[in-house]
């Protein structure tokens, strides 16, 4: 027997009254919110917060990169949001300054609407950007963390 208690977690079994958790319940609990959420490396920041736009109150993630060596900042930033672990979107993108973007909770495309997150989803982003030819890349380090609103 299988019971959603959030939108990724999941409890695996009640046996004798003992409820057994699968890993992902008891890491998602040690998970930071999504709330000016920021991890430092030694070469920069990895920034995401969890915005409102307009009445809904987790409209946006609005996500950045700042890197330190600023001579490094220009260039091409491949990158992949995943929630839950699935890919919600992607892109490649040229930057004079330091990489930002966002991805908005919901989208209107070709008549039909696309809720790309919910609260308590698990959100992360992988970010590669190589400079000097490809012989120096930075890469960003793990940064999950729990959608959540203000």
């Amino acid at each position: 027997m299988r019971i959603r208690c959030a939108p990724t977690l999941t409890v695996a079994a009640v046996v004798a009254g003992v409820i057994a958790m699968t890993p992902q319940v008891a890491r998602a609990e040690a998970i930071a919110p999504c709330l000016n959420y920021e991890v430092r490396t030694e070469w920069g920041r990895l920034t995401i917060d969890t915005r409102p736009d307009g009445t809904d109150r987790i409209g946006v993630i609005s996500i950045g990169l700042f890197l330190d060596n600023l001579a490094h900042v220009p260039g091409i930033y491949t990158w992949q949001a995943y929630v839950n672990g699935h890919l919600v979107k992607r892109g490649a993108d040229t930057k004079d300054d330091n990489f930002h973007t966002a991805i908005r909770h919901s989208l209107y495309e070709n008549g039909r609407t696309t809720i790309n997150y919910s609260v308590g989803d698990i959100f992360d982003i992988a970010i590669a950007h190589p400079v000097d030819g490809g012989r120096i890349a930075y890469v960003t380090p793990e940064n999950e963390c729990l959608v959540a609103s203000h």
